[in-house]
């Protein structure tokens, strides 16, 4: 990379990598202190959410003015940017997805979650794919169907449900659904205990669903290798039987880890074929821990010092750096917001009897912990 400024789709192309990729982001930024840098970089990371459908960012452009920097991996979030501004138009990048083509407010609603660009692109393939399906029958053309029921794979915390929740109201929209509404439930929740009890369970759960999704999250407990699951397969088994008697009426997502989903649909030969299409939802990276914990702020009414934002990049590096298989993305960085409100209360309750409107709304980096106190 030169000196000079990159144009705007290179720009583009580079935080979209950088997003995924935490070395691209450690090579080619570097953030300086202060709180409008960091929030910048939250900005980018918004911006990059929603590039699969679309839409645009106003008046503002990406500018990367320093030579790339050969940095430490574990050093990585020391890295400063010289000058970081939104792109003005991202026409150029566009995919055939958009939301003015199908004017859809559950895709807006997905094109606004962070991070997640492959699983928007997924999602507005089938969304497209639904479109012209019906627009061809509308025509008297003939009409080839797609397979509805889904696979999510990925960590806790990835935005599976809300996704799912949000598929619904797209089938709906399109009319391939009736109402899109959402019921939830576990594998263990579809397995009985004593024998004839598991059908009818998976029966009555099905009858809530239909005319929209049936979620089932931790679906591998179908086909765990326990005690408890020796109903687990007739489970299955009647599942299959109400996906091909209301093939117009229900939608069914499957959830979980990636090894353990594979093993739940080799378990039935009939699993295999009706879910055909798996949309696997990757961890956050740090940037993006960053921009979901700046929009909890937001929501929630509060603003972060310029020495707090530093110590949230640093924190939100640290945990995607040494995190494991139990890592909550997501719902981390919800018990991180938690627990920084729970700290700042405690602060001001001992310092200040009486804070002022500026002093409730902030919190100091005095307020967010450590990793340590971290609970995943």
């Amino acid at each position: 990379m030169k000196e000079s400024d990159l144009t705007p789709a290179q720009a583009w192309h580079f935080m979209s990598k950088a997003a995924r990729d935490p070395d691209i982001l450690a090579k080619g930024l570097h953030i300086q202190g202060g709180e409008k840098s960091i929030a910048l970089l939250c900005h980018a990371a918004e911006a990059m959410s929603i590039r699969v459908l679309g839409a645009s960012c106003n008046g503002k452009e990406i500018k990367l003015n320093r030579r790339i920097k050969k940095m430490r991996k574990a050093e990585w979030y020391s890295y400063q940017v010289q000058q970081l501004r939104l792109l003005p138009d991202i026409s150029e990048t566009k995919q055939s997805a958009t939301l003015e083509d199908y004017g859809i407010a559950a895709l807006a609603e997905l094109n606004g979650l962070t991070g997640l660009a492959e699983v928007k692109g997924q999602v507005g393939d089938m969304a497209a794919f639904l479109k012209v399906m019906k627009s061809r029958q509308k025509q008297g053309l003939k009409v080839t169907t797609m397979g509805q029921h889904l696979v999510f794979t990925g960590n806790p915390g990835t935005g599976k449900t809300t996704v799912a929740r949000l598929v619904g109201q797209i089938y709906r929209d399109l009319g391939s659904l009736r109402s899109g509404h959402f019921i939830e439930v576990g594998g263990r929740d579809l397995i009985a205990e004593y024998v004839g009890q598991t059908a009818p369970k998976v029966d009555a759960v099905v009858e809530k669903a239909l005319d929209g999704i049936l979620f089932i999250d931790e679906a591998y407990a179908l086909a765990a290798e326990d005690s408890r699951c020796d109903f687990g397969p007739e489970a299955v088994a009647t599942l299959i039987r109400h996906m091909e008697n209301y093939r117009e009426r229900l939608v069914v997502i499957i959830a979980g880890y990636d090894y353990e989903m594979e093993r739940l649909l080799h378990s039935n030969p009939g699993m295999k074929s009706r879910f055909k299409t798996k949309i696997a939802f990757p961890d956050y990276a740090p940037i993006e821990l960053v921009a979901i914990f700046s929009h909890i702020c937001n929501d929630q009414g509060y603003v972060l010092a310029p020495e707090a934002q530093r110590t949230v990049v640093r924190l939100c590096t640290d945990l995607h750096r040494t995190k494991n298989k139990n890592f909550g993305n997501g719902r981390t960085v919800r018990n991180i917001f938690d627990k920084a409100v729970m700290k700042q209360a405690r602060r001001l309750s001992v310092t200040n009897r009486k804070p002022s409107k500026s002093a409730l709304q902030t919190l100091h980096a005095v307020d967010i912990p450590g990793v340590q106190e971290i609970e995943w």
